[in-house]
Protein backbone atom coordinates (compact mmCIF):
# COMPACT_ATOMS: atom_id res chain seq x y z
CA UNK A 1 0.00 0.00 0.00
CA UNK A 2 0.92 3.52 -0.81
CA UNK A 3 2.63 4.85 2.88
CA UNK A 4 -0.11 6.50 4.89
CA UNK A 5 1.15 7.29 8.87
CA UNK A 6 -1.07 4.53 10.35
CA UNK A 7 1.12 1.59 7.74
CA UNK A 8 4.41 3.42 8.42
CA UNK A 9 5.04 5.47 11.02
CA UNK A 10 2.64 3.69 13.65
CA UNK A 11 3.96 0.04 12.29
CA UNK A 12 7.08 1.26 13.55
CA UNK A 13 5.99 2.59 16.26
CA UNK A 14 4.38 -0.46 17.73
CA UNK A 15 6.37 -3.19 16.28
CA UNK A 16 8.81 -3.35 18.84
CA UNK A 17 7.51 -3.33 21.92
CA UNK A 18 8.20 -6.70 22.82
CA UNK A 19 11.79 -6.57 22.42
CA UNK A 20 11.74 -2.94 23.41
CA UNK A 21 10.75 -4.49 27.10
CA UNK A 22 12.63 -7.27 27.26
CA UNK A 23 16.08 -4.90 26.20
CA UNK A 24 14.98 -2.74 28.99
CA UNK A 25 14.46 -5.50 31.86
CA UNK A 26 18.00 -7.08 30.13
CA UNK A 27 20.02 -4.27 30.10
CA UNK A 28 18.68 -3.12 33.83
CA UNK A 29 19.57 -6.33 35.23
CA UNK A 30 22.93 -6.36 33.37
CA UNK A 31 23.95 -2.92 34.35
CA UNK A 32 22.71 -3.32 38.32
CA UNK A 33 22.78 -7.14 38.84
CA UNK A 34 25.03 -8.97 36.27
CA UNK A 35 26.30 -12.46 36.75
CA UNK A 36 29.02 -13.57 34.58
CA UNK A 37 26.36 -15.75 31.92
CA UNK A 38 24.22 -12.23 31.98
CA UNK A 39 27.54 -10.32 30.80
CA UNK A 40 28.20 -13.35 28.81
CA UNK A 41 24.75 -12.42 27.38
CA UNK A 42 25.21 -9.05 26.96
CA UNK A 43 28.70 -8.92 24.88
CA UNK A 44 26.96 -11.70 22.34
CA UNK A 45 23.77 -9.57 21.96
CA UNK A 46 25.13 -6.21 21.78
CA UNK A 47 26.50 -6.13 17.85
CA UNK A 48 23.65 -8.28 17.19
CA UNK A 49 21.29 -5.81 18.31
CA UNK A 50 22.69 -3.10 16.73
CA UNK A 51 21.97 -5.02 13.25
CA UNK A 52 18.91 -5.20 14.14
CA UNK A 53 18.80 -1.59 14.06
CA UNK A 54 20.48 -0.80 11.43
CA UNK A 55 18.46 -3.60 9.35
CA UNK A 56 15.48 -0.91 9.71
CA UNK A 57 17.74 2.23 10.27
CA UNK A 58 19.22 1.51 7.25
CA UNK A 59 16.38 0.01 4.48
CA UNK A 60 16.25 2.00 1.96
CA UNK A 61 12.32 1.36 1.32
CA UNK A 62 11.60 1.82 4.53
CA UNK A 63 13.04 5.37 4.52
CA UNK A 64 11.78 5.84 0.94
CA UNK A 65 8.59 5.53 2.65
CA UNK A 66 8.71 7.71 6.06
CA UNK A 67 10.57 10.62 3.68
CA UNK A 68 7.53 10.73 1.43
CA UNK A 69 5.41 11.46 4.39
CA UNK A 70 7.62 13.63 5.59
CA UNK A 71 7.86 15.85 2.55
CA UNK A 72 3.77 15.78 2.54
CA UNK A 73 3.48 16.31 6.18
CA UNK A 74 1.45 19.66 5.66
CA UNK A 75 -1.01 18.07 3.66
CA UNK A 76 -1.61 15.23 5.93
CA UNK A 77 -3.82 16.56 7.91
CA UNK A 78 -1.97 15.07 11.09
CA UNK A 79 -2.39 16.12 14.92
CA UNK A 80 0.23 17.66 16.48
CA UNK A 81 1.45 14.71 17.98
CA UNK A 82 1.55 13.15 14.70
CA UNK A 83 3.48 15.66 12.93
CA UNK A 84 6.01 15.32 16.30
CA UNK A 85 6.57 11.69 15.63
CA UNK A 86 6.66 12.13 11.98
CA UNK A 87 9.56 15.03 12.72
CA UNK A 88 11.30 13.11 15.03
CA UNK A 89 10.98 9.46 12.66
CA UNK A 90 12.37 10.95 10.20
CA UNK A 91 15.28 13.22 11.63
CA UNK A 92 16.05 9.44 13.41
CA UNK A 93 16.62 7.84 9.93
CA UNK A 94 18.54 10.65 8.62
CA UNK A 95 20.83 10.92 11.76
CA UNK A 96 21.33 7.17 11.63
CA UNK A 97 22.49 7.27 8.56
CA UNK A 98 19.28 6.53 5.78
CA UNK A 99 20.20 8.86 3.87
CA UNK A 100 24.05 8.24 2.80
CA UNK A 101 24.51 6.32 -0.11
CA UNK A 102 25.62 2.52 0.30
CA UNK A 103 29.47 2.93 1.34
CA UNK A 104 28.29 5.41 4.06
CA UNK A 105 25.79 2.74 4.95
CA UNK A 106 28.07 0.35 5.08
CA UNK A 107 30.47 2.27 7.28
CA UNK A 108 27.56 3.23 9.72
CA UNK A 109 27.15 -0.48 9.93
CA UNK A 110 30.71 -0.99 11.10
CA UNK A 111 30.98 1.45 13.89
CA UNK A 112 27.64 1.37 15.26
CA UNK A 113 28.55 -2.46 15.67
CA UNK A 114 31.67 -1.23 16.85
CA UNK A 115 30.20 1.38 19.55
CA UNK A 116 27.77 -1.57 20.55
CA UNK A 117 30.73 -3.94 21.32
CA UNK A 118 33.02 -1.10 23.39
CA UNK A 119 30.02 0.65 25.08
CA UNK A 120 28.96 -3.30 26.40
CA UNK A 121 32.81 -3.58 27.22
CA UNK A 122 33.01 -0.21 29.06
CA UNK A 123 29.76 -0.63 31.14
CA UNK A 124 30.75 -4.39 32.28
CA UNK A 125 34.06 -2.66 33.28
CA UNK A 126 32.82 0.28 35.25
CA UNK A 127 30.41 -2.42 36.79
CA UNK A 128 33.23 -4.28 37.62
CA UNK A 129 35.27 -1.66 39.22
CA UNK A 130 32.52 -0.48 40.79
CA UNK A 131 31.71 -3.94 42.70
CA UNK A 132 35.36 -4.26 43.37
CA UNK A 133 35.39 -0.86 45.03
Amino acid sequence: DAPNFANTIDALETGGHALDRLCGVFFNLAGSDATEAIQAIQREMAPLLAQHSNAITLDARLFSRVRALYERRDQLGLTGEQMRVLEKTYKNFVRGGAALDEAGKARMRQVTESLATLGTAFSQNVLKDESSW
